[in-house]
């Protein structure tokens, strides 16, 4: 019988179709009552064939795992292998696999890996330079850390993702314009000004198979903010940045004790080869950057952290050896009026594939955040350079156009 691998699925993603595609595995997907109706019908149509357990987050996450004992019990499972692809759900899915004791991350792992005051201080215990930072709840809070470290400064949720409620902050009337709700609780860190990138890895083990660097056209937060929404993996990492990024990597998987996984974190590198850790993630990275590694290296990179998950060694071998980058396609409130088709888009230099995750006559919702988009492509070259220039050639082709909707309408 193929081994079970319990996939917590929160959202539809690429990881999750290429598992649906194995023959050798056997899903079990671990969903949440209290966002399952985030979770696209077509997505539930497409995955009503495989067992399914869904945890009630209103109940004592011990009685749903003893639930689901007997549930996989009834259904003939043995569940030994578990893969937790979402940053929202790190906690509680990471517990529940402890309950059933599965190969997870334990509770300390966790706190590293979500509650970004933690992680600093733990990658600085490691060994890093990281930016300092604090906890507040208050604007005088960040405006007396302001005063001890300078001006501007960086305001985010402790266990955001994605940029979401994430500022720049230059002045005090910048504070001043503030709402800092109690949904989150809040930090603050000194802007770094340095390049900023982004290193995905493999991990099987507590070993580094290997790392993919990725360059950003614009920062996160200023993509957020409306520029050049992309990533870019490097082929060959350029030696003038003098940074061993596996080595890096490897610090890390060993000072926090992680034993296997996909790995994402972000740095920001200076002259010379200095450099400061930011933030750093155990789990599948955002957008489209895994496959952009994929692409790059001509590798199935999805398939490969299935094996990690399943207690394989997996043996990598590269047949591609290019650049690769996610553009993602901007999108407006309101509704679609004009939208260049895909077909347009896929006859551009240099472009390989991509989805449209809208059409016209779709009503959008303002919604801050970095990886919100109206689609994305992926984009090859010979250099990082090459690809930023095809890109923007994309973006000058690309069209949307939306107007005020005529009622209110939810987001598409």
């Amino acid at each position: 019988m193929n081994p079970p691998l319990l996939f917590v699925d929160d959202r539809p993603c690429t990881l999750a179709e290429v598992l649906l595609q194995r023959t050798d595995v056997r899903p079990v997907l671990l969903r949440f009552k209290q966002v399952l109706g985030e979770l696209p019908p077509a997505w539930l149509k497409r995955t009503e064939h495989l067992p399914s357990f869904v945890v009630d987050l209103e109940r004592p996450l011990e009685e749903e795992a003893a639930r689901f004992r007997r549930w996989q019990a009834e259904q003939g499972l043995d569940v030994r292998h578990f893969c937790n692809p979402s940053e929202p759900r790190q906690h509680v899915s990471q517990r529940f696999a402890r309950l059933l004791g599965l190969p997870c991350l334990s509770e300390e792992q966790v706190h590293w890996l979500r509650n970004k005051v933690a992680m600093k201080e733990k990658l600085a215990a490691i060994g890093f330079d990281v930016a300092a930072c604090a906890p507040v709840s208050t604007r005088e809070d960040i405006l007396a850390f302001a005063r001890q470290h300078g001006w501007p400064l960086v305001l985010k949720p402790q266990e955001g993702f994605a940029c979401i409620e994430t500022y720049k902050l230059s002045t005090p009337a910048d504070v001043e314009r503030l709402a800092l709700g109690p949904a989150h609780r809040w930090m603050v860190e000194t802007f770094i000004p340095d390049e900023e990138y982004e290193c995905c890895a493999l991990i099987s083990g507590g070993k580094v198979l290997d790392t993919y660097l990725a360059y950003f056209p614009a920062p996160p937060l200023a993509a957020t903010d409306g520029e050049m929404n992309a990533n870019i993996t490097y082929r060959h990492v350029p030696p003038e940045l003098g940074v061993d990024m596996r080595e890096v990597v490897q610090r890390i998987v060993t000072g926090m004790g992680l034993d296997h996984g996909y790995m994402h974190l972000e740095l920001f590198i200076g002259p010379g080869g200095s450099y400061r850790m930011s933030e750093v993630g155990l789990r599948l990275a955002g957008c489209e950057i895994p496959a952009n590694h994929g692409l790059a290296f001509g590798f199935d990179i999805f398939g490969t952290l299935i094996d990690i998950h399943l207690g394989r060694r997996p043996q990598i071998q590269y047949t591609q050896e290019r650049c690769v980058g996610d553009l993602l396609l901007p999108i407006r409130p309101g509704l679609i009026t004009e939208l260049s088709p895909l077909e347009e888009l896929l006859s551009l230099e240099g472009v390989l594939k991509g989805r449209l995750k809208v059409s016209r006559g779709d009503v959008i919702s303002a919604r801050r955040a970095s990886h919100v988009s109206a689609g994305f492509v992926h984009v090859e070259g010979a250099t990082v350079e090459e690809v930023e220039r095809r890109m923007q050639r994309v973006l000058e082709h690309y069209r949307i156009v939306t107007v005020p909707p005529p009622v209110e309408g939810a987001a598409a």
